[in-house]
């Protein structure tokens, strides 16, 4: 499960790079996946390196992803009404 966080704050980085850089670098609202991502990242991290911790810096970005998700859900369906 680290690998799988550790890739998956890899590619959310590289997706706010990408979208940097293509964009001509005209706007940091473009970076805005890296933040999670480096957040995912550092702690798959630490999961590898220090696996004792392994219920606490999983079970972080797993609870950080559900309130972004539960949160944008709530704002999608707010401007449907």
């Amino acid at each position: 499960m680290a690998r799988i966080t550790l890739g998956l704050g890899l590619l959310l980085i590289a997706l706010g790079l990408v979208g940097y850089f293509a964009s001509g670098m005209a706007s940091l609202t473009a970076m805005i996946p890296a933040i999670p991502g480096a957040v995912f990242a550092l702690l798959g991290l630490l999961t590898l390196w220090q696996p004792t911790w392994r219920k606490h810096t999983m079970h972080t970005p797993q609870s950080r992803s559900r309130c972004s998700w539960q949160c944008s859900w709530s704002v999608c369906s707010s401007a449907r009404r």
